[in-house]
């Protein structure tokens, strides 16, 4: 079968796909030397943190004032800049280890399924693109239990492509991924 005769609408999921699974790579990279790379914080006493957790907190050094305003220059260490990221609490090496899961095995099986989105293929095509969209969903659900944070808006945008990825593979899609 040639390009011509595959649906457009799968080959941009083949390329979203591919994309996705090199962010995911990415974040695996990323995920790893956090869980391998745990420092303490200045002024922190021998095993002040509990056992398996670390506390995310903004980088020392950071400037307190707003970067294009007057003392723009000034410094404070204890200060955090009011555009860096903030955790609420500590972070488990459960919930690190279970990112870097995540990310391998959404950037795995998300590579797998652009390939058989490409050559049209049942197996890598479809049943490995319904994986991956319930993998991305269970992960979903026990990233959210495991933070005892409330659902919000903006998690919800996470499960957008693995729901329209079930749906789209399972249905629009079915007839054409058969080889």
């Amino acid at each position: 079968m040639t390009a011509a005769d595959r649906p457009g609408g799968l080959t941009a999921m083949a390329v979203i796909n591919a994309v996705l699974s090199c962010l995911y790579a990415i974040a695996s990279l990323a995920s790893l030397m956090t869980l391998l790379v745990v420092h303490p914080q200045p002024g922190d006493a021998p095993g002040a943190h509990p056992a398996g957790t670390v506390t995310v907190t903004p980088a020392a050094g950071t400037s307190t004032t707003d970067p294009d305003g007057p003392g723009a220059d000034s410094v404070q260490a204890d200060a955090p800049h009011p555009h860096h990221f903030r955790h609420h609490g500590p972070v488990s090496r459960t919930e690190q280890a279970l990112g870097l899961v995540k990310c391998v095995l959404c950037a795995v099986l998300l590579a797998i399924s652009a390939v058989g989105y490409l050559r049209l293929q049942r197996l890598n095509g479809r049943y490995v693109g319904s994986l991956y969209a319930l993998v991305a969903m269970l992960f979903f659900v026990a990233e959210h239990h495991l933070s005892h944070q409330p659902l919000a808006i903006t998690g919800l945008i996470a499960l957008i492509y693995p729901v329209l990825t079930l749906v789209y593979v399972n249905t629009t899609f079915r007839g054409d991924l058969v080889q």
